[in-house]
């Protein structure tokens, strides 16, 4: 292929890529933004003479078609306006590096017009550069604003809050802020100028009387993502929690992050799944990670899952064997991604060994982590024996305690044909000889091996065999 053929190659895709219609799922569509950037960054690199005669005058014409251009440091975002950015697409800045000192002239400048997504995470703000953020009309854009890890006071929240400026906003992270109850009605209260659909509170020292407020705010049923992980629910339990948070209905609830809450309490009540179920119809992603479970609530879980579920997060949640057998052999709910990484597996062979219960439907569950749980080979036999796999692409199950034979097991298994995405690293008893087995007796995209096989092995071993092995 010559080199105009190629230019007219990339061209067209470029045309694809924008005129495509943006995807409803944010991964989906932040990989469409990345793979556009790409493009326009090789094409100016490799000719840019001929990218300002043809793709800078169409990028401007399609502004409007344009996903928002992330750039990884102020740097890197100066250099591309002097270079091939083009004149009028949303950029967003996701990393603060950099950003240290020069927050005055990022918002005087150019480009603060055309900002979508903000990171100021990790800067120490000053109570004036907040309100210096709530001033600034040339904001007006933004979707985005990420203040992480800076010291917020419930009256800067309710300075941005009340910003006609940050009207727009419809994301905002303020993990690790020290917020308590006193923040949330300027958050998601009546008076906010906002209309958050995530919001992310992760790390706060929320209380009972903050849970209590969340579950009143009126802006609480309008959010699609809400993030809870390690925030501090003083005396109070998960059950307190889920009752508070579950008073009223969340009909736009996509995601839900519960995951390492501090309360030091099991979630002992099983009433709350069917609550969950409930109050949440549209739930799609779930994380209670780091959060004891009992039995009875493992099976209330399970019962109960909302069928509109695809991604469930337990890692380190001592589920052990009995409660991830109750979940595997209950794949046919429409669930994609499960975790059970670090839940206590390990000696589980005679219960993961019973016969499985046969399928009802066509499995759905398409990536399965099994990681940290000092697996066995016979236990990790009698996993892969589980007709509900059938559908996986994508397995881990990295520092477990597997050898060759667990290898061999896998290439046994009769439900692992859609498998394409393996990894066994850090299995110190596995060798070169597991990983040819896992090579020919699979049908593998990737595998990945590190601390199995060093560089050297691993180049000779692609050498006669199509997968790609990752160390």
């Amino acid at each position: 292929m010559d080199d105009t053929t190629t230019w007219a190659a990339r061209f067209g895709q470029l045309r694809s890529l924008l005129h495509a219609r943006a995807a409803d799922d944010p991964e989906a569509e932040d990989a469409r933004a990345d793979e556009v950037h790409d493009l326009i960054e090789q094409a100016w690199q490799d000719d840019p003479t001929r990218y300002e005669a043809q793709w800078r005058p169409y990028l401007d014409a399609h502004h409007e078609a344009m996903p928002t251009l992330v750039f990884p440091r102020l740097s890197d975002l100066d250099e591309a306006h002097r270079t091939y950015l083009p004149a009028r697409c949303g950029l967003g800045l996701l990393d603060s590096r950099g950003l240290d000192g020069r927050l005055d002239a990022l918002l005087d400048g150019p480009l603060a017009p055309r900002l979508r997504a903000l990171a100021l995470s990790c800067l120490a703000l000053r109570e004036e550069d907040v309100r210096r953020l709530a001033t600034t009309p040339a904001l007006q854009g933004l979707h985005t604003l990420c203040l992480a890890h800076n010291p917020l006071s419930p009256a800067l929240v309710d300075a941005l809050a009340r910003s006609p400026h940050l009207a727009g906003l419809r994301a905002l992270e303020v993990e690790f802020c020290g917020l308590d109850a006193a923040a949330i009605p300027a958050l998601l209260g009546p008076n906010t100028l906002w209309q958050l659909d995530a919001l992310m509170l992760d790390g706060n020292p929320l209380g009972e009387e903050g849970v209590r407020a969340l579950g009143r705010a009126p802006g609480l049923a309008r959010l699609r993502k809400l993030g809870l992980e390690n925030i501090k629910i003083g005396r109070w339990g998960m059950d307190e929690l889920f009752g508070a948070l579950l008073a009223s209905p969340l009909p736009a609830l996509r995601e839900l992050s519960l995951a390492h809450v501090w309360s030091g309490h099991y979630l002992r009540d099983n009433r709350w799944p069917e609550l969950l179920r409930s109050r949440a119809p549209a739930l799609e992603s779930l994380d209670l990670s780091g959060n004891s479970l009992i039995p009875p609530v493992i099976k209330a879980l399970v019962a109960n899952l909302p069928p509109t579920l695809r991604t469930l997060w337990l890692h380190n949640t001592s589920l052990r064997g009995d409660g991830a057998r109750l979940f595997l052999a209950h794949m046919q709910t429409g669930l994609h991604t499960l975790s059970l990484s670090g839940c206590e597996l390990w000696s589980s062979a005679t219960v993961l060994s019973e016969p499985w219960p046969a399928l009802d439907a066509p499995p759905t569950l398409r990536a399965l982590d099994l990681g940290y749980n000092r697996l066995d080979d016979e236990t990790l036999a009698g996993l892969v024996a589980c007709p509900h796999l059938g559908a996986l692409e994508s397995l881990e199950l990295c520092h477990n305690a597997l050898t060759d034979a667990g290898a061999q097991a896998l290439v046994r298994s009769p439900h692992l044909g859609a498998l394409r995405h393996l990894s066994v690293s850090y299995n110190d008893q596995m060798t070169a000889r597991g990983v040819r087995a896992l090579m020919e007796g699979l049908r593998l995209e990737t595998l990945t091996v590190a601390g199995i096989v060093d560089d050297a092995e691993a180049e000779a071993l692609m050498a006669t065999s199509g997968v790609k092995l990752l160390t």
